[in-house]
């Protein structure tokens, strides 16, 4: 009983601390509000980015910030900006080329939710056993 409690916080704990970002990549960060696809970025990320085109300012990129945002800049030769609260990237509605997100993307496309399910099929496994 002991154990499947301690499991079962660690899932609730695992869950809860994750930050929360909003993605997108190219085209769908031109689509404005319904181009956005919100993603728990995993424990280790604590900030969310966007990247601007340098001469037009349009967002081109968001997500998790698993690395600098100025070496994300650097990398992509485009203008970073973060922010790091949950849901921090998230575009204003109505207005045209804000952040736009969508296809779940994040830099090189972490898989983030892979370890909350693996958690809780555990919880699972230990409940009904």
């Amino acid at each position: 009983m002991i154990l499947k409690l301690f499991l079962f916080l660690t899932l609730l704990i695992t869950t809860s601390f994750s930050m929360r970002c909003f993605t997108c990549d190219n085209e769908s960060c031109s689509r404005g509000i319904n181009g956005y696809v919100p993603v728990n970025c995993g424990n280790n990320v604590g900030q969310c980015y966007l990247l601007k085109n340098l001469n037009s300012q349009k967002v081109f990129k968001a997500g998790c910030l698993t690395m600098s945002c100025e070496a994300l800049g650097n990398m992509y030769r485009a203008s970073c900006s973060s922010c790091d609260s949950d849901s921090c990237n998230k575009p204003l509605q109505g207005s045209a080329n804000v952040p736009a997100i969508g296809g779940g993307t994040t830099f090189n496309s972490a898989p983030v939710s892979s370890f909350s399910i693996v958690l809780f099929t555990i919880l699972l496994v230990c409940l009904f056993l």
